[in-house]
């Protein structure tokens, strides 16, 4: 008897008999994806059989933040003598920078048996959205 008045306090009303859905089951009506926890796990074992996949992604990543590297130097060296080693380092932050943005949510889906949530970001013009940007976290 409680536990009806207690339903009965809040605004919204549930069946004696509801069923909670979990957020795999929840569907996106603004785009973007969700990975489970359980699949992040099956990505992580299929690297971990075949390396090669793995291998060729550090591969890219490596030419990804060389090119920034050499991009930052190469503007760099317009600023003179000490423009060059400044502008590696600088283009080198940023290629890190931006393999971080996907491996430290992934790291934290695992660590915490969370999944990953995979979104566009949208702001207001003129009463439409507009997406700018994407957003990946842990969730």
């Amino acid at each position: 008897m409680t536990e009806v008045m207690e339903l009965k306090k809040s605004n919204l009303v549930l069946p004696k008999h509801f069923v909670e859905l979990d957020r795999e089951e929840m569907c996106y009506v603004e785009g973007g994806a969700y990975i489970s926890n359980g699949d992040l796990w099956k990505i992580v074992f299929a690297i971990s059989i075949v390396p090669i996949p793995a291998v060729l992604i550090a591969m890219g990543v490596y030419k990804v933040v060389s090119f920034l590297m050499a991009l930052g130097a190469k503007l760099g060296a317009m600023l003179g003598s000490w423009g060059g080693p400044i502008g590696t380092v600088i283009g080198g932050i940023i290629g890190l920078g931006g393999i971080s943005i996907v491996a430290l949510p992934f790291a934290e889906a695992l660590i915490f048996g969370k999944g990953m949530d995979f979104s566009l970001k949208y702001f207001n013009l003129f009463g439409k959205q507009v997406p700018y940007g994407f957003s990946i976290s842990a969730v």
